[in-house]
């Protein structure tokens, strides 16, 4: 019976560890839409110890970031600059999206970022 019983907080353990690892918005994250543009190639965005960075599928990023609850901040986006004509609009709205975001949640492999309840401004998955 105490085998049973060991086993069995062992498996609740394991489950609650997992979820939490599902919900952290820590982590590399690919990039799916912007606004109402679907993306299908290049943009990532990696989350770890209070920064950001990734790629627009064109240049690299890189900001400082607060989080509190669902509220996030991002400071401005320090990016490189080169020239890729396919890739412009998407990441021009990709990096100002960034700068305007203030909540997020995650479901499941799924991040949202946006400006205000109901609005996507961003949406990754893991």
């Amino acid at each position: 019976m105490a085998q049973l019983m060991i086993a069995c907080a062992g498996l609740f353990l394991g489950l609650a560890v997992a979820s939490a690892a599902n919900t952290s918005l820590e982590g590399e994250w690919r990039l799916v839409k912007v606004q109402d543009m679907q993306v299908d190639d290049g943009g990532t965005l990696l989350v770890k110890d209070g920064h950001i960075s990734g790629s627009t599928g064109c240049n690299r990023f890189r900001a400082s970031l607060e989080v509190k609850g669902p509220a996030i901040k991002i400071a401005p986006v320090a990016a490189t600059k080169m020239y890729c004509h396919d890739r412009a609009q998407v990441e021009r709205a990709y990096l100002a999206a960034l700068e305007t975001v203030t909540q997020f949640e995650i479901t499941g492999g799924t991040l949202l970022m946006h400006y205000q309840p109901g609005d996507k401004l961003l949406e990754f998955k893991r």
